[in-house]
C-alpha cells in the first residue's frame, strides 16, 4: 500500500471497493483504463498547451538557489555532518524538487533561515582590525575558501 510517494493508500482502496460494490466504479491497470477510452472523443488542442512548470523542477527557483548556496556555505566551512542533514532532510522530502504544499516549504524555508545565519561569516567586533580577503574565483564550477591569518 502506497509508497509514501503518491500510491494508494488503505483508504483510497476501501473507497474504490465501496464504488464497486455500488456498481459506479472498479479496480484496474493503466492499461484496462487506456484500453476503454474512445479515441474519437478525445480533444483535439491546436496551439500553444501553456506548459506551466511542467516539470516542476524548477517550480520555486528562488528556493532552489537558496539551497545551492547554503551547500556551497557548508562545503566552505567544512561543516559537520549535523548541518548537511539539515539541508538533506529537505531535499529528500520533494522540497527542492518543487512538489511540496505551502505549509512544508514554511517550515523547511524557517529551517533554511536558522542555518543560514549559522553559517554566515561572523561580524568584527569593535576594535577589530581591518582585514582584507580576496575575492578570486580560481574555478566557476568550484569555490575558493580564502583564510585570514590569526
Amino acid at each position: 500500500m502506497g509508497n509514501h510517494g503518491g500510491g494508494p493508500t488503505r483508504a483510497h482502496v476501501a473507497a474504490v471497493d465501496g464504488f464497486e460494490a455500488q456498481g459506479s466504479g472498479h479496480h484496474g491497470s493503466i492499461a484496462s483504463w487506456a484500453a476503454r477510452i474512445d479515441h474519437d472523443e478525445l480533444p483535439v488542442v491546436r496551439g500553444d498547451l501553456v506548459h506551466h512548470a511542467r516539470g516542476c523542477y524548477a517550480t520555486l527557483v528562488s528556493f532552489k538557489e537558496r539551497m545551492r548556496a547554503a551547500e556551497r556555505l557548508l562545503v566552505q566551512r567544512h561543516a559537520p555532518p549535523e548541518q548537511w542533514e539539515r539541508v538533506l532532510f529537505w531535499q529528500f522530502h520533494d522540497v527542492l524538487a518543487g512538489t511540496c504544499i505551502e505549509e512544508v516549504y514554511d517550515e523547511a524555508g524557517a529551517e533554511l533561515t536558522l542555518l543560514e545565519n549559522e553559517l554566515a561569516a561572523p561580524v568584527p567586533g569593535p576594535g577589530a582590525a581591518p582585514s582584507f580577503v580576496a575575492r578570486h574565483r580560481l574555478d566557476e564550477t568550484r569555490p575558493a575558501l580564502a583564510r585570514e591569518p590569526l
